[in-house]
């Protein structure tokens, strides 16, 4: 076992058994305090319905009394006076089960409001279901003098046998029992829900004993892989750090080796090249001709002639003079021409600057051309491929190297995957790490794309199209998580020239913040996927209600569909959720800029899909409204009327059209919006 399992183990059990014994020792002591609680409860509850029954019967004693306790010359009988008694007993009553009885001392029902049919019948052997004689419990009671008896006994608002606690008392000059009960099931219905409350106390505090638990072991999981990662993240960088600077001490010692291959192997070569021609001159105008050394001279200057070439070619391979002198273009284009109709291969050099592009830094030129002579002689070993095409993009915020061929193709997984193969790619990948740059390969049969892209964060243009640092770029928040829009905000306010002015969590809210003039942002950062209105409909709304605002979608989906709707509904850009944040930030660079910037995994299956688009597919839906509006002569005015829009809006889409199309002027616009008109 490792040393940081068995420390993570250390910390893990004591702490889950100390927690396992508090649960333990918390739900025993809650338990016997909850029974404790019980007993306490039961017997007040039963003390006060003692009082309370015994109240009962001293108010019935008291209605009674004046028939009981009658004087002498009372002219009233006595059976008189006993039924005037019985009729007060029975207007008696409390509550729907709450009633006064009366049985004779030998075991006769003389009253019972609610079971009157029991009256007059004699109840001496009545038994209840446990055996039990009823009556005779109640009569031995009275006979003592009262007191409270505990019995089963029909409730009248059921007609189920409950428990019931009587208290009777005699009348020993009548021969009678009086007495009354109330049923016991309502204080054990209490006793029941109070138990259910202390269980339910108790399971709560064991439950936040638990989740107090968990979450401390959570905590010290976390913390056991943040130190982990960390480790590893500074085990990576110093390797990251080791490699470039073993790939830096490489270049130096090539570039050192190119110069004195230039400077001095060269040099000397030329010299005694020029020596031996110099001695052939004058053999041939010597009167005294030597042929067979003259043949010898001729044969020594072609073969070093070809020392030469073979020196300059190896010099070159080193380290190109023309990428130090004249940057990166001029070198790949040289690379370009050299490899041109080797193994039968048609190699094109294309390349785009920017003129707002600032010069590449060394280690930017190094890396790039490295990776082109890497990915082009891989074509020539193994691609069998008959073209292959070079390109260079140097952005403002971004240099991409693109580098595809039609040969047969390879698995790149399977390629990347196995240790003893694909090390040219790793190196490319590698190479690009150290530079924050991200390598794409897309292969199937017939086209290969490996795409490089280094972010220039430094590069940024000064011009009026570029947000300033003096005045950051305002910045929408799109996206239906706050957790997201939290972590975006606090990585975008670290950077000077970026300012988060505003955040929506759906659509509506995101319009009505476009909306206002004051605060209307340079761009909108938005998630593809919301509730209600997507993010592909709001950036379609954007487009055609503020054409100015920038667009760029963030997103964990990485299915190309997506990215074309997105660009189609009028977005700039397209960057997948789990991009480095500093791509992001490239990103927002870019699009400010008037560019257009997709995931280095997106970027070569993007220019495969662009290519199959013809000029009007790549148009949104609002710019081909306003194109087949020019088509049918429409201005600018009737434009906007027609479809509920501003003119300056409408002049935006015109511009777009231009820039989409490559057009220049107005009569080239409508003449190509007359010959691709729909319907």
């Amino acid at each position: 076992m490792k040393l940081k399992a068995k420390i993570f183990l250390l910390a893990i059990v004591p702490f889950a058994v100390a927690i396992g014994g508090i649960e333990y020792g918390v739900r025993q002591q809650a338990t016997t305090l909850a029974h404790a609680q019980h007993a306490t409860l039961q017997a007040a509850y039963m003390s006060s319905k003692e009082i309370e029954l015994r109240h009962y019967v001293e108010l019935a004693q008291s209605a009674v009394a004046p028939y009981y306790d009658a004087l002498p010359n009372d002219s009233r009988s006595e059976s008189e006076r006993q039924q005037l008694a019985l009729d007060a007993l029975h207007r008696l009553d409390f509550r729907p089960d709450g009633y006064f009885f009366v049985y004779t001392m030998r075991g006769k029902s003389l009253m019972h409001p609610r079971q009157p049919d029991l009256v007059g019948r004699d109840l001496w052997t009545m038994r209840d279901p446990a055996g039990a004689l009823t009556i005779q419990q109640l009569i031995r009671e009275a006979s003592r003098g009262g007191g409270y008896v505990r019995y089963v006994w029909q409730r009248p608002s059921t007609g189920q046998l409950a428990p019931k606690l009587g208290y009777v008392m005699p009348l020993a000059r009548w021969g009678w029992m009086i007495g009354t009960g109330i049923y016991l099931e309502d204080v054990e219905t209490a006793l029941a829900r109070i138990d259910d409350q202390a269980a339910a106390n108790i399971d709560r505090t064991v439950m936040w004993i638990g989740g107090i638990a968990l979450a401390a072991l959570a905590v010290i999981a976390v913390c056991g892989a943040v130190l982990n990662i960390s480790e590893h993240r500074s085990a990576d960088a110093k390797l990251k750090r080791l490699a470039r600077q073993v790939v830096e001490s490489q270049e130096h010692e090539r570039a050192r080796l190119s110069r004195e291959l230039h400077d001095g192997i060269s040099q000397m070569l030329v010299s005694v090249k020029l020596l031996l021609e110099s001695a052939l001159a004058r053999f041939e105008r010597s009167p005294a001709r030597e042929p067979a050394a003259e043949a010898a001279l001729s044969t020594g200057l072609g073969r070093l002639a070809g020392t030469l070439r073979e020196v300059r070619r190896i010099s070159h391979a080193l380290r190109p003079a023309m990428l130090d002198d004249l940057g990166l273009a001029a070198a790949l284009e040289q690379l370009a021409r050299e490899l041109d109709g080797q193994n039968g291969i048609d190699v094109r050099f294309e390349s785009t600057a920017s003129a707002k592009a600032a010069a590449l830094p060394d280690p930017v030129n190094t890396v790039l051309f490295r990776i082109a002579q890497e990915a082009l002689n891989n074509i020539a070993r193994h691609a069998n491929a008959a073209r292959a095409t070079l390109g260079i993009d140097i952005a403002p915020n971004a240099v991409s190297l693109v580098v595809s061929d039609n040969g047969r193709g390879f698995d790149a997984h399977a390629v990347l995957s196995d240790p003893a193969s694909g090390l040219g790619l790793r190196n490319m990948r590698e190479r690009l790490d150290a530079l924050g740059g991200t390598l794409a390969i897309h292969s199937e049969l017939g086209r290969t794309v490996i795409a490089a892209t280094v972010p220039l964060p430094l590069a940024r243009p000064i011009c009026k199209d570029c947000p300033m640092i003096s005045d950051p770029a305002r910045i929408v928040l799109v996206d239906d998580h706050p957790l997201v829009r939290d972590g975006l905000r606090a990585r975008l306010e670290a950077v000077p020239h970026l300012r988060v002015t505003g955040e929506a969590g759906n659509g509506t809210e995101a319009l009505a913040l476009a909306a206002d003039e004051a605060n209307r942002p340079d761009l909108v950062l938005m998630d593809v996927g919301m509730a209600g209105m997507s993010g592909i409909e709001l950036a379609a709304h954007f487009h055609e209600r503020f054409p100015a605002i920038r667009v760029l979608m963030l997103s964990m989906h990485d299915n190309i569909e997506y990215v074309t709707q997105a660009v189609r509904a009028g977005a700039s850009g397209y960057v997948l959720k789990d991009s480095p944040a500093a791509e992001i930030i490239h990103a927002i660079d870019a699009v400010l800029a008037g560019k257009t910037f997709f995931s280095a995994g997106l970027a070569a299956r993007m220019i495969q899909a662009r290519a199959m688009q013809t000029p009007v597919e790549r148009l949104t839906p609002r710019e081909r409204d306003v194109l087949d509006a020019l088509a049918r002569g429409l201005s600018s005015k009737q434009i906007a009327q027609q479809h509920g829009l501003s003119v300056r809006t409408v002049e935006t889409h015109r511009l777009n059209l231009k820039r989409k199309l490559s057009i220049d002027g107005q009569a080239e616009l409508i003449k190509f919006a007359v010959e691709n008109r729909r319907g």
